[in-house]
């Protein structure tokens, strides 16, 4: 269910080596939200996010197209070893 998908990404940010940037590189995780817990995520390409639609479909997406599309949260976190 997507609470308990929103708590697992939740979990992880706060739990480890995530940190939070404002500009992204390709690489970075993109956090989506359509509502105010993230429960979607995606990989930061080329200005766009990488992720998978409809349990078998993946997608590329203009980060500026996102909003649009109805994602109303957009944040990115890198991997700090």
């Amino acid at each position: 269910d997507t609470k308990s998908v929103s708590r697992a990404y939740e979990h992880a940010i706060d739990c480890h080596n995530w940190q939070k940037v404002e500009t992204p590189r390709d690489g970075d995780v993109v956090a989506l939200s359509k509502n105010k817990r993230i429960h979607h995520a995606g990989i930061y390409v080329q200005n766009g996010c990488l992720h998978a639609m409809d349990h078998n479909n993946v997608v590329y997406n203009p980060i500026n197209r996102l909003k649009f599309d109805g994602w109303n949260r957009i944040e990115f976190y890198r991997w700090q070893p």
